[in-house]
């Protein structure tokens, strides 16, 4: 008969054992170990014990979920107004489906009793709490179409597809920025510059990116001095451990609305390739982002920078129609 109980602290050697047992997939960082798990997890001053639910089978853990929340708006405190399932994850086992939707189910009531009647599935930005950098690479991606597997039990379980993103992907060997009239005559008006290592906007963004090494790419106007766009970066690490190639992910591009339509965005993210290639102290192979998938001058300007498709993430929401027991 399978147990279901909360985290206890003899269980992070199991966790891990069950995360590395795992088939590969492009979502899920490998390997998995104690210390790990207790870093990017265990750690964050908001984890709950009743969050985390494992399932044993005697003394054997076949799978677990965490359901936690996102911040506030301001982002100084825990919000519990909308909760999510930021991973679920099944070990081999003859009742593998039936575990999986029973750990979604206790996820819920967690969520529920909080107060949460609103449910995620997976991880979105600013619904991050956990994982950053373990699943979804370059970005918290909700979950990645490729994972049909917990796709199909959430939808199952009544989760609607809210947003879609176009993971997309460029080897940085051999670029160049584009190098056109107008590229030239945006460098001429502004600057580039590169931050490292930028301090937190808030509690909630120190919580969540804490071990994570990143850099904001901004864009400057020579004559007013101010900044009209800007880019993150960070070192993916361990998905660079995993793939056998030095990777960064690429998120939060924003250019001020006064100055769109003027090739800052392709000057932009040109620059911070060619930086993440030849400039930083560990040179970039592989760059990484997620671009809604309606958002067609985005996809539009990254295909012109050789990016290519290699999946899609999908933002799934459930609300609750009455309270979970």
């Amino acid at each position: 008969m399978i147990q279901f109980r909360p985290f206890r602290n003899t269980d992070p050697p199991l966790l891990a054992d069950l995360w590395c047992s795992q088939p590969p997939q492009r979502a899920l960082v490998q390997p998995m170990t104690t210390t790990l798990f207790e870093q990017k997890v265990l750690s964050k001053p908001y984890f709950d014990r009743e969050g985390l639910i494992v399932a044993l089978d005697g003394a054997r853990m076949v799978g677990f979920a965490h359901a936690a929340f996102g911040p506030t708006p301001d982002g100084s405190a825990v919000d519990t107004q909308i909760g999510t399932t930021c991973l679920l994850m099944v070990g081999r086992h003859a009742n593998r489906q039936h575990v999986a939707q029973q750990l979604l189910t206790h996820c819920e009531r967690y969520l529920a009793r909080r107060g949460a009647q609103t449910w995620l599935a997976g991880c979105v930005r600013p619904m991050n709490p956990f994982y950053q950098g373990l699943y979804g690479d370059t970005d918290s991606p909700g979950l990645f179409e490729s994972d049909t597997e917990a796709v199909r039990l959430f939808q199952a379980a009544g989760y609607q597809t809210v947003q879609t993103r176009v993971v997309l992907e460029r080897t940085l060997q051999g670029f160049r920025p584009i190098l056109d009239r107008l590229q030239m005559q945006v460098r001429r008006q502004y600057l580039f510059q590169v931050e490292v290592d930028p301090p937190a906007a808030n509690w909630w963004d120190a919580c969540t990116t804490e071990l994570i090494e990143r850099r904001v790419h901004r864009i400057v106007s020579r004559r007013s001095n101010q900044p009209c766009g800007r880019i993150t970066s960070w070192e993916m690490d361990r998905v660079s451990v995993a793939r056998g190639v030095r990777a960064a992910g690429l998120m939060l591009l924003e250019i001020d609305p006064d100055h769109r339509g003027q090739g800052l965005g392709t000057f932009l993210v040109g620059e911070t390739l060619r930086w993440l290639h030849t400039q930083s102290a560990h040179p970039v192979e592989l760059a990484v982002i997620q671009i809604p998938e309606d958002n067609r001058a985005g996809l539009a300007l990254f295909e012109k920078l050789g990016f290519r498709p290699v999946d899609r993430s999908l933002v799934l929401r459930k609300t609750a129609m009455q309270p979970v027991d």
